[in-house]
């Protein structure tokens, strides 16, 4: 396959996969506010993930896992180095290293069960 259609491919077993995961993570780490953002930003946004996955004809394959997991390593990562750098304060709280046992238990139950089942 050409590199295009390759890197497509990658794209959208990220976008997807990481949606669902950090909208499951938010409605149930997290109290769900009733404001307009937010219900857009991860409601309405997984409403159309599920929708796009049933509406195209790309094939999802449980190798296809390599990708989503790749780029949350790569997002805790940086998370790991940003917030303490720049003396930022988290976007979530369970992203904040300063309760770090906290964090790194989430993060673990996000990797290990959450992003494979999805």
């Amino acid at each position: 396959l050409p590199w295009y259609i390759r890197f497509s491919w990658f794209l959208f077993e990220t976008s997807n996969t990481i949606a669902i995961t950090v909208t499951i993570g938010l409605y149930s780490i997290q109290i769900p506010t009733n404001d307009a953002p937010s219900i857009e930003f991860h409601a309405i946004n997984t409403v159309y993930v599920v929708l796009n996955l049933f509406v195209s004809a790309k094939p999802v394959r449980v190798l296809h896992l390599i990708y989503p997991m790749s780029f949350a390593g790569i997002y805790i990562l940086f998370t790991v180095v940003y917030q303490p750098m720049a003396n930022n304060a988290a976007i979530y709280s369970e992203l904040d290293w300063n309760g770090e046992s906290q964090t790194i238990a989430a993060l673990f139950v996000t990797a290990a069960i959450i992003v494979p089942l999805i």
